[in-house]
C-alpha cells in the first residue's frame, strides 16, 4: 500500500468510529503526509554521479558516486540510505 492509498483509507469515517479512533486516524494521516526523512542516495540533492573539479585548469571528473555533504565528498552508492538525506528539488515538486 502506498502512502497515498493509506491516507485515502484512513480518511474514510465509519459509522461507530469513536472520538479516539477519529483522533488516531487524523494523527496517522498527519504523520503519513510528512515527507520522509530518509531516502536513496540517488534521490538526494547531495549525491553526484560524477564530481567535477579543475586540475591544472582543466575540468575533470575526479570522483564517481559521492555525497558532497558527508565528509566534504565521501564515496557512496546510489542505492544507499543516509540520515542526512534531502530530496532533490525535482523530487520535492513531484510530491
Amino acid at each position: 500500500m502506498t502512502r497515498e492509498e493509506a491516507i485515502k483509507e484512513l480518511s474514510v469515517e465509519y459509522l461507530g468510529d469513536s472520538e479516539r479512533i477519529i483522533k488516531a486516524k487524523k494523527m496517522a494521516i498527519k504523520a503519513l503526509e510528512q515527507k520522509p526523512k530518509t531516502g536513496h542516495c540517488k534521490e538526494c540533492k547531495y549525491f553526484e554521479y560524477d564530481s567535477m573539479a579543475k586540475v591544472d585548469g582543466i575540468p575533470l571528473i575526479v570522483a564517481h558516486e559521492i555525497c558532497s555533504r558527508w565528509g566534504e565528498g565521501c564515496k557512496t552508492k546510489e542505492d544507499g540510505y543516509c540520515f542526512l538525506f534531502e530530496p532533490r528539488e525535482s523530487e520535492v515538486n513531484n510530491e
